[in-house]
């Protein structure tokens, strides 16, 4: 079977990419009698092959407008899954090609051009709001990452609930706790020997990182030490205006950036962080939050619904978009030991709910299923 990937996220959302790909990579390995075809829109994953049966193919198209992105899913991406015989097509994001007659997945991570509309271009959002209804209707199959959103297709946009798979997230497995004096050594490597909060993803409106930075300050205003701020953060096309803010930035000193940080030394970044922080308007990072809590470290994320879902009590929660409340969970963490050793013990009972191998499974199971039924 020929399965295409398409990594191309009209929003822009490179962690619903990523995701889709560390999936999909894992998938090949284990099924090597199968062909898996990365589709994306630049050449970043031409290097990056993990097993011998992945294939990766560039088909660019940056173009901003609306129209053109609809030419490249119902023609461009089309003529290409006929030339590269693909069985089924399975997308990042909640954007279908309306003409294909392959059996289609799609993922969707959000309703953000519903709920959180000033967080993507306002093209994006009419783009959505015109179209969505068609995309899932036409998608043989979607995943979400909660109930709460299955809950949201179905009411707003009558879509059959047996369409729907519920895939909750799950920690990448090499993320563990590590050693006092490996936590000591990073700490030395990449925050001068002191200790820090980390925040873990992508560069962009959802991540909600300018209430991060406020609630940092006003931490640093109300506790007089030398607590860092590590931003291990992929890079992405709203980057370059985030770090001239950061240029101004009161407590510049106290913020580390790291830039597209590889996977095994984002491990122990994680696991030497004295708690992980992430206001993001929703919970598109949730396997980050799963892996700092395997990492044995406390988190503090905002109070959203999927989040609550997903975590439980195991999290500190905080309203996305108050920066004293956020601030206020930081000082809780760094005052009280206990109340951090709890959470950390929290976190490492929650995460266990969560299986990747199970998650990889399952997607491989509704990918076949749906296969035979097309």
């Amino acid at each position: 079977m020929n399965i295409a990937i398409n990594t191309r996220a009209v929003n822009g959302n490179e962690a619903a990419a990523l995701l889709l790909k560390k999936k999909f990579e894992q998938l090949a390995s284990l099924y090597t009698e199968h062909n898996f075809i990365f589709i994306t829109a630049n050449d970043e994953y031409a290097e990056n092959k993990v097993s011998k049966n992945i294939q990766t193919i560039s088909l660019k198209q940056s173009s901003n407008n609306p129209l053109l992105w609809k030419y490249w899913y119902n023609f461009t991406l089309v003529a290409l899954l006929k030339k590269i015989k693909a069985d089924t097509v399975i997308h990042a994001d909640i954007v279908c090609s309306l003409r294909t007659k392959l059996p289609q997945w799609i993922l969707v991570n959000d309703l953000a051009f519903i709920d959180f509309p000033e967080v993507y271009p306002k093209k994006y959002n009419r783009f959505l709001q015109l179209n969505a209804g068609l995309f899932l209707n036409k998608a043989s199959n979607i995943f979400t990452a909660s109930a709460y959103l299955n809950e949201q297709i179905i009411q707003r946009y009558s879509t059959a609930e047996k369409k729907i798979t519920v895939l909750y997230p799950a920690a990448n497995q090499k993320y563990l706790p590590i050693t006092w004096d490996q936590r000591e050594a990073v700490k030395a490597t990449y925050a001068a020997g002191k200790e820090y909060f980390l925040f873990s993803g992508i560069i962009h409106a959802q991540s909600n990182l300018t209430n991060l930075l406020k609630a940092f300050s006003l931490f640093k205003k109300w506790q007089k030490s030398n607590m860092q701020l590590v931003l291990a953060v992929d890079t992405t096309m709203d980057s370059t205006i985030f770090f001239k803010s950061l240029q101004t930035y009161k407590h510049k000193a106290d913020v580390i950036l790291l830039q597209d940080t590889i996977e095994e030394d984002l491990h122990v970044i994680t696991a030497s962080a004295y708690a992980f922080v992430t206001p993001a308007l929703f919970n598109d990072n949730a396997v980050l939050l799963l892996n700092a809590l395997q990492c044995g470290v406390p988190v503090i994320a905002g109070n959203t619904l999927p989040n609550m879902e997903i975590f439980g009590e195991a999290l500190l929660y905080a309203a996305c978009n108050n920066v004293k409340e956020l601030a206020d969970k930081m000082m809780l963490l760094f005052k009280d030991e206990d109340m951090r050793r709890a959470f950390i013990n929290k976190g490492l009972q929650q995460v266990k709910q969560y299986n990747w191998d199970a998650n990889i499974q399952e997607v491989w199971k509704n990918i076949l299923a749906t296969n035979q039924q097309a």
